[in-house]
C-alpha cells in the first residue's frame, strides 16, 4: 500500500492520497486463477471443435477473457480528501465524498453507498472497496472522510 503518496494527477488537484492500494484477486487464490484460465481455454477449444471455425473460437476466447479480466488485471483504489477513486482495466470511477450517504462493512470490503439504507442498487451506484490486506487503513480512512457508520449492523 502506498500511504500518503500522490500521483501527479492527484497532486495537481490538491488532494494528497490518504490511502492507496492495488488489488488483483487471482493472486490471493492462485489455484482458482489457474482453473479459470484452463476453463477459458477448454471452452475455446470446445467451441472450435463443435463449430469447426477458428472465427467462433477466437470470439469465444475474446469474450471469455473480457468477462474474467477484472479477476486477473490490477485495480487501483485511492481515497483522498476529494473522494474515492477506482481505476480498473475498463475505466476509472471517481466520486466525491458528498455523493455517499452511508457506508457498509462486509467481510471482504466496504461499500460506499449513495443510499442511507442497504440496497441492491448500491453495488451499481456506489463504490465497493475490497480490503485485500489493508482492512484497518481503509476503514480508518473511510471513517475519517465520511464519519462513523450510521448502521453498525450493515
Amino acid at each position: 500500500m502506498n500511504a500518503d503518496e500522490a500521483t501527479p494527477d492527484e497532486a495537481e488537484g490538491g488532494g494528497a492520497v490518504a490511502v492507496s492500494w492495488t488489488v488483483q484477486p487471482w493472486r490471493r487464490n492462485r489455484p482458482l486463477g489457474i482453473a479459470v484460465a484452463l476453463l477459458v481455454l477448454a471452452v475455446t477449444f470446445g467451441v472450435r471443435v463443435v463449430f469447426g471455425s477458428m472465427g467462433w473460437a477466437a470470439m469465444a476466447l475474446v469474450l471469455l477473457t473480457l468477462s474474467v479480466a477484472r479477476f486477473y488485471l490490477p485495480t487501483r483504489y485511492a481515497l483522498n480528501a476529494h473522494g474515492a477513486r477506482m481505476q480498473g482495466p475498463f475505466g476509472t470511477v471517481e466520486r466525491e465524498w458528498s455523493a455517499f450517504r452511508a457506508w457498509f462493512v462486509g467481510t471482504d470490503g466496504v461499500l460506499l453507498s449513495p443510499f442511507t439504507k442497504p440496497s441492491r442498487l448500491a453495488f451499481t451506484r456506489g463504490i465497493f472497496l475490497p480490503f485485500d490486506d489493508h482492512r484497518d487503513e481503509v476503514l480508518a480512512a473511510v471513517e475519517a472522510f465520511l464519519g462513523p457508520r450510521s448502521h453498525p449492523d450493515g
